[in-house]
């Protein structure tokens, strides 16, 4: 079973608050593992159709989850152009987050889901 993918987007708008010591606190919208993979995949690849063609899912809904995220975080991952999909400088900062996130979720995903119960 694949669990990277069964993540459902969801989408949550964020919105900022001042607490009474006047500390900023955001609540909603958040990141998924699956929107992780969908980043990865794209920039492994360098194109959202051939992305999308190895995720078993359209390009547009590709396209769209990748718009989204970008819109959400506040950051261009991407910069389309007519010659492909290629990272911005931020997004290449981001991809290495993302990579790192990625790693840790398959270490959790090997250590409690695929091992056996001691």
């Amino acid at each position: 079973m694949n669990y990277i993918l069964s993540v459902p987007l969801q989408k949550t708008p964020i919105t900022e608050e001042k607490t009474e010591n006047g500390q900023v606190q955001r609540t909603g919208g958040f990141m998924t593992i699956q929107q992780i993979e969908y980043v990865l995949a794209v920039a492994e690849s360098r194109s959202i159709n051939s992305a999308s063609k190895t995720l078993y899912i359209s390009q547009s809904r590709l396209s769209g989850a990748i718009r989204d995220l970008e819109q959400e975080i506040g950051v261009t991952i991407f910069e389309r152009t007519n010659r492909g999909i290629r990272a911005t400088p931020e997004g290449e900062e981001f991809l290495g987050y993302a990579r790192q996130v990625k790693d840790q979720f398959l270490l959790m995903e090997d250590r409690y889901l695929r091992t056996e119960k001691r």
